[in-house]
Formats: C-alpha cells, structure tokens, sequence
C-alpha cells in the first residue's frame, strides 16, 4: 500500500518488502481519475523536465522527474502512476 493505494506488483517480487521506484518512473495523470494521488508540495522547473515533491494522503512523500513537464504550483492536486515493473523491492528482515 502506497498513499492508501494497493499497486499490483510484478511476478517474481516479495509481497513483504520496500519499495523504490525511480523518480522518472512516476507518471503525472489527472488526480480525479487516479487511484494514487496527492498534493505538489514542491516544484522546480529544470529545463527539459521538472522536479516535483508530492505529499500523498497518507504523509508520504513521492518525488515525480516529469519530462517535458513545467513547474506546477504548492497546493495543486496531481494523480500519480507507476508502472509495475518499475518496482524495485528490498526484502524486509
């Protein structure tokens, strides 16, 4: 569970584990129809790309690299994707 979220996880992944996920991975859609979603705390526009921190509903914080994206202002609602086999696990001890 992510952000109160459950994400389907890849064959081969434990169940029991932490999870990563590369910031590039993560793909901006329209909050009202994403299962995940949360709120741009920070954005900083880097050119060809921008850097964002999204707190989701639960207090965790996501950071988003969205190509080709702009800055988007604190406070805006953003959905979040991530593609299963962008997962990588750590297994818990």
């Amino acid at each position: 569970w992510i952000g109160g979220a459950s994400l389907p996880l890849p064959a081969g992944l434990p169940a029991e584990a932490a999870f990563f996920v590369r910031p590039e991975e993560v793909r901006l859609v329209p909050a009202e129809t994403a299962a995940l979603a949360g709120t741009v705390e920070r954005s900083l526009f880097l050119g060809n790309r921008a850097r964002l921190l999204v707190r989701l509903a639960d207090g965790q914080a996501v950071t988003v690299e969205a190509a080709g994206a702009a800055a988007l202002p604190a406070g805006q609602r953003v959905g979040l994707e991530i593609p299963p086999q962008a997962l990588m696990a750590v297994p818990a001890d």
